[in-house]
Order: C-alpha cells, then structure tokens, then sequence
C-alpha cells in the first residue's frame, strides 16, 4: 500500500490531474458541501433550537421574529446565563424580557422537580 500510495503521489506532483484528486480524497477527504448564504441564520437556529430546554422557551418568545433576530436574541440568553455581560445592556427592553424569560424558566425547573 505504501509503494501505491507514493505513486499515486508522484504521479499527482507530476501534473497527473486524476491522480491528484485520488490522493486529496484520501489525505483531506471530501469537501462539504458550501453553505447556502439565504440559509445561514435558519440553519444556526435551528442548532439552537435543538437544545430541549431551550426549544420551548424560544418557541414562545420567538414566535414571528426573523431568524436573525432570534439567533442574536438566544446568543444573549446564553450569555447571561452563564454571568456573562450583554453586548447591549442598555437595552432596558431586552434586559426585562431576558429577566422574565429567566425566572420562567426557574419556574419550570421547579416544577419538574
């Protein structure tokens, strides 16, 4: 395997073009396929959304916003649990509806103790 794997090198450092996609596909593996630009708030959130926790609070505090919105909007739920400061904390609304989103989410913690 050694001798056919250096060939196969040689070959491809040589300008054999088929030979150099063999060996790329082995050493580095296939590409993954390029994100879709139109998709990429859709696609974080709903990795964000995968959470279970986090799923039905979002549901309900996200309901029609757009998806950007709500991917910065989660971003600030973790960072604020986790004590870190909020990139706009002089946004009084947004500080009042993390407070409420929190202490709902205590709530149901309690309750499904």
């Amino acid at each position: 395997m050694t001798g056919v794997a250096r060939k196969v090198r040689d070959q491809a450092l040589a300008g054999d073009v088929a030979a150099g996609k063999v060996l790329l596909s082995y050493v580095v593996g296939k590409p993954a396929p390029a994100a879709d630009p139109d998709r990429l708030d859709l696609d974080e959130l709903q990795l964000l959304l995968e959470r279970p926790f986090a799923v039905q609070l979002l549901l309900h505090a996200i309901e029609g916003v757009e998806p950007a919105a709500a991917v910065a909007f989660r971003r600030d739920i973790a960072a604020a649990k986790e004590g870190q400061v909020l990139k706009h904390a002089e946004d009084k609304e947004k500080l009042r509806l993390l407070a409420t989103l929190r202490d709902k989410a205590v709530e149901a913690r309690a309750r499904e103790t």
